[in-house]
């Protein structure tokens, strides 16, 4: 949609809704075939790409492994994948970008890091903002128990990130 001078990326109308009932058919069947995890995987990869940036991909390497695996059968850590995912799609909202130029342009990055190898340490979360010549930045420990909540050392990296990105 445009208006104003601004495009805002949002999803197809019910896309959302069509991501979040594959998800949870799957975890209530606790099934999900190699070929229906590939489609959702291009559902989602879509609607990550367009709509949400890096954020929305938090789950799908659990997603590509189903769908290039011999199983059916939904591991927990797929589950929690499925959870995350649904998650993003309610949640995350639409970007808005103007197209008008009166807006400053600014960098920002973001970084999570996480050693399983010393998980009383938790984990740690960034970001850093450049506008005209400044740069300000923030970072937080997340508490283990917070990163026991959480996929696999994998995804825990996307998620700390999004964690990071929705924090009050």
């Amino acid at each position: 949609m445009l208006t104003e001078s601004r495009v805002r990326l949002e999803a197809k109308e019910g896309r959302g809704e069509v991501i979040r009932a594959y998800c949870e058919e799957a975890q209530r069947t606790r099934l999900l075939s190699p070929g229906a995890a590939s489609k959702l995987r291009g559902l989602i990869q879509y609607f990550a790409t367009s709509v949400q940036g890096q954020v929305a991909k938090g789950g799908l390497q659990p997603l590509t492994m189903q769908s290039t695996g011999n199983s059916s059968c939904v591991s927990p850590v797929l589950h929690d994948a499925l959870s995350y995912i649904a998650a993003v799609t309610l949640f995350a909202p639409a970007r808005n970008v103007p197209l008008d130029g009166k807006r400053k342009q600014i960098a920002a990055w973001s970084d999570a890091e996480y050693d399983p190898c010393q998980p009383s340490l938790g984990g740690g979360v960034g970001y850093m903002v450049r506008s005209e010549g400044a740069t300000i930045g923030a970072a937080a420990r997340v508490p283990p128990d917070v990163i026991a909540l959480l996929l696999p050392r994998a995804q825990q990296i996307g998620q700390l990130e999004a964690l990071f990105h929705w924090w009050p």
